[in-house]
């Protein structure tokens, strides 16, 4: 009778390992190139990184959310940046507007000398002004169209953005990963804490199919079945001798008897060793098994942490998310109305300007002949220029709040700007200020500053296609290789004890003594060949438990780490199966970059800028058609 190796020849297989994470390789996100664009983007890009550095970024987050921002006074709103970049900039823009008025005035009012060659020269002025209001038009009319269609883009941005965020991004999209994220947590849980898990059924596996090497290299289980098999074969030739010859002494059958009972003891005590894997694999010997639950129970009180933590301190402050907007929807409609009214207000000026300027321009020689009939008509003239005075006054205003009106845009392009590159370039700052104000909502009031590394370890290695995990359970790897170093010494220590304790109940030398009396009373030559084939194996088994006796349960250290870097990476695919790679928002976070930064930075970026080109070509040739009038009055 053979040796029952079932239970190594049909060890568990690993568990197929069920993946219920999102594939979000497919994410592509556009990089964020402050620098790029127009002319007018370009310039704004510069100014604003050199009037409103990340540094003033941060000193204004840390004012606005200072818990005495209400009681700030005017002195100090006016000391936060952008306020005084936006402060400087509508006066410069003020004052060369005014500089401009003045110079129309003095220039206008001035008598000069009349020279000798004055018809000539006056001969030629109407056609100069005529070429040079020509070119002012034509640029106000291309800048008007370049204005209008950048205004219209804003407007839609700033008013698509408000929305999104408030009503899609946050809290709702937030939240509802969330609770993604804190379903893969507990779904991973599981596999921790039941005693059937595929963590457990996996270390089965690998186990048995790494004793399964140790019982052929260590405890010469290969050559001990092989000579095994051959005796067993040897037997049932003698056995068939026996029963055809009935010739054969009674002391030759009682020899050949005990010869088969010692046999059979021998199979049996090989037997009880094998055993102790087999219980192993089967699920009978739970001992082995508690040292690795003792581990993953490790992992298992950290991820109920985070799975708390989660619910009752994240989850249950923004759900319902309908509760928790970042403004109610009335406000948020108000704000709404108030930008689209801006920006209509805004292309309104801008037409009525161009328009002017193209009535003035296109009625140049008409008002020429009228200028030279009411020469000679101070009453006439007196209107005239009364009118242009009006005129000149009414377009002063439209400026004046047009320019106001560019400074609010100057200083939206600076925040948006400069949130941006915080958000790109100052991530560390950003990250221990959100944490910092998250504790101090109590929204965190559990996390130490150690979430801070956390997070930007996730951060960079969701940057880097590494999985989170990798970091976040490090810790525990040393532990887990130690715990299943400990489980295989001590299932090799159960064997190497059991193949002791049955080497010592065998008695190889009786065996051995036994065919040498049945070679001797058989006193037949075909017996007698079989004979010493089974005695030739019987001290081969002999050398064979002797080299299992002088030896230890100790493993080699190269069949252990074998054997542990199996089981981790066996781990690691559980992990990467289970849990996203990067647990960040990814779709939400880059869905509000290309919102803010992307799509309402780049229409936002040089408008001010574009607008204030705008109104100054207006103005030049208004006071080009004003000077030229004034003269010929004069």
């Amino acid at each position: 009778m053979a040796i029952d190796l079932n239970c190594l020849s049909i060890h568990p297989s690993l568990p197929t390992i069920p993946r219920i994470v999102n594939n979000l390789n497919t994410i592509v996100h556009p990089t964020y190139k402050p620098n790029s664009g127009s002319i007018y983007q370009m310039i704004s890009a510069a100014m604003a990184r050199s009037t409103f550095s990340i540094n003033d970024v941060r000193s204004l987050l840390k004012k606005l959310f200072n818990k005495d921002f209400n009681s700030w006074n005017f002195s100090e709103i006016i000391k936060t940046k952008p306020i005084p970049s936006v402060i400087i900039y509508t006066s410069i823009a003020l004052v060369l507007f005014l500089i401009f008025s003045i110079m129309f005035c003095i220039i206008s009012c001035c008598h000069f000398k009349k020279y000798q060659r004055k018809k000539r020269q006056q001969s030629k002025m109407p056609y100069i002004s005529l070429c040079l209001l020509i070119i002012i038009y034509l640029l106000g009319i291309g800048d008007m169209i370049y204005v209008a269609y950048r205004i219209n883009q804003t407007e839609h941005s700033i008013d698509n953005t408000i929305k999104e965020i408030n009503r899609d991004i946050y809290p709702k999209e937030i939240s509802e990963h969330i609770k993604y994220l804190n379903k893969q947590l507990k779904n991973l849980d599981q596999y921790f804490i039941q005693t059937n898990s595929i963590l457990i059924n996996a270390s089965k596996s690998m186990l048995v199919n790494a004793f399964d090497r140790i019982l052929k290299e260590k405890y010469f289980l290969q050559d001990i079945i092989q000579s095994i098999n051959n005796i067993d074969k040897y037997i049932q030739e003698l056995q068939d001798i026996i029963n055809k010859e009935s010739i054969l002494s009674p002391l030759v059958i009682q020899i050949f008897q005990e010869i088969q009972e010692q046999y059979q003891n021998t199979i049996d005590y090989l037997q009880i060793p094998l055993k102790e894997i087999c219980n192993y694999a089967n699920g009978t010997q739970t001992n082995i098994d508690m040292k690795l639950l003792n581990v993953l129970n490790l992992v298992h009180e950290k991820l109920l942490k985070a799975i708390n933590s989660i619910n009752n301190d994240i989850l249950s402050q923004i759900t319902p998310w309908q509760n928790y907007m970042l403004i109610n929807i009335e406000l948020e409609e108000r704000i709404r109305r108030y930008i689209s009214l801006v920006g209509i207000i805004f292309l309104v000026l801008v037409i009525v300007l161009v328009t002017a300027l193209f009535f003035f321009s296109t009625n140049h020689h008409r008002q020429r002949n009228k200028v030279e009939r009411m020469s000679s008509n101070n009453g006439s003239s007196g209107i005239l220029l009364c009118l242009i005075h009006i005129a000149f006054v009414i377009m002063i205003i439209i400026l004046v709040i047009m320019v106001l009106l560019t400074g609010v845009y100057y200083a939206l392009d600076l925040v948006v700007q400069g949130a941006c590159r915080t958000v790109h370039d100052d991530q560390p700052f950003l990250i221990n200020f959100i944490i910092d104000r998250l504790i101090k909502s109590n929204i965190m009031p559990y996390y130490s500053s150690e979430i801070n590394r956390t997070v930007t370890d996730v951060i960079s290695d969701c940057r880097n296609h590494i999985h989170f995990s990798k970091k976040i359970f490090e810790n525990y790897w040393s532990v887990l290789d130690g715990n299943v170093e400990n489980m295989m010494n001590t299932l090799s220590e159960q064997i190497f004890n059991q193949f002791i304790k049955s080497i010592g109940q065998i008695n190889i030398p009786l065996d051995i003594n036994l065919i040498i009396q049945l070679i001797n009373q058989a006193n037949r030559s075909d017996v007698s060949v079989i004979a010493k084939e089974i005695n030739k194996n019987l001290i081969t088994m002999n050398n064979l438990f002797k080299n299992i006796s002088n030896s230890n349960s100790i493993l080699s250290p190269n069949l252990i780490q074998s054997a542990i870097s199996q089981f981790e990476n066996y781990v690691k695919q559980v992990l990467e199966s289970t849990l996203d790679g990067c647990p960040l928002p990814l779709a939400t976070i880059y869905k509000t970059d290309t919102l803010v930064c992307h799509t309402l930075g780049s229409s936002l970026s040089g408008l001010w800028l574009s607008v204030f080109f705008f109104m100054f070509i207006v103005i030049i040739g208004f006071c080009i058609f004003g000077i030229y009038v004034y003269k010929r009055l004069n």
